[in-house]
């Protein structure tokens, strides 16, 4: 199973667009707190955010 993630720091969260709308606002390095529902219960979780991965090839080399 999946968990399902409700609320970011306190506020509810409704649909992908409003969770990447509280995650957007916040900064890197910030502590943020999860409500999750897994398996049925509610969990609450504290994590700090990253940078997002580089979309860039990891690789520079060129053709010859």
């Amino acid at each position: 199973g999946s968990d399902i993630i409700v609320a970011v720091d306190g506020a509810p969260v409704h649909s992908a667009e409003m969770l990447a709308e509280q995650v957007r606002s916040k900064a890197v390095g910030d502590q943020i707190q999860l409500i999750v529902l897994r398996a049925g219960k509610f969990h609450v979780l504290q994590t700090a955010l990253s940078a997002a991965p580089s979309t860039r090839p990891s690789s520079t080399k060129t053709a010859r």
